[in-house]
C-alpha cells in the first residue's frame, strides 16, 4: 500500500518479516515522513503519542512536521477497503495532489 501511495519504506532493504523500531534505528534511517497506524478510530491518545516524536528533532520527518497518525481498521483487515486505506496514505504523503 505504501508504494502504491507513492511512498518508500525506509526498511525496504531488510529481509526480516518484522522489525522492532528502536530510537537508534529511526535516527539511522532518518525518514522524511513517519506514519503511525492505529487500528481503532477515535483513539484519544493519538495526539499525545505524536508529540513523543518531538524528542527526536534531528529526524527529518520530525524537523519538518511530517509525522502523522492514521486510524482505522482498513489498514489491517484485508478486503475492498484496502483501496481506501491506500488513498488515505497517498493523501497524507502527497496532499498537494488532492486539492
Amino acid at each position: 500500500m505504501l508504494e502504491a501511495a507513492g511512498g518508500a519504506d525506509v526498511l525496504g532493504d531488510t529481509t526480516q518479516q518484522s522489525v522492532m523500531m528502536s530510537t537508534e534505528l529511526v535516527l539511522a534511517r532518518a525518514p522524511e515522513v513517519i506514519i503511525e497506524l492505529r487500528y481503532a478510530r477515535g483513539d484519544t491518545t493519538a495526539a499525545s503519542d505524536l508529540r513523543a516524536w518531538d524528542a527526536l528533532p534531528s529526524v527529518p520527518a520530525v524537523r519538518h512536521h511530517r509525522v502523522f497518525m492514521l486510524q482505522g481498521e482498513e489498514f489491517v483487515v484485508p478486503g475492498p477497503r484496502v483501496a481506501a486505506a491506500t488513498e488515505r496514505i497517498a493523501r497524507t504523503l502527497h496532499p498537494e495532489l488532492f486539492k
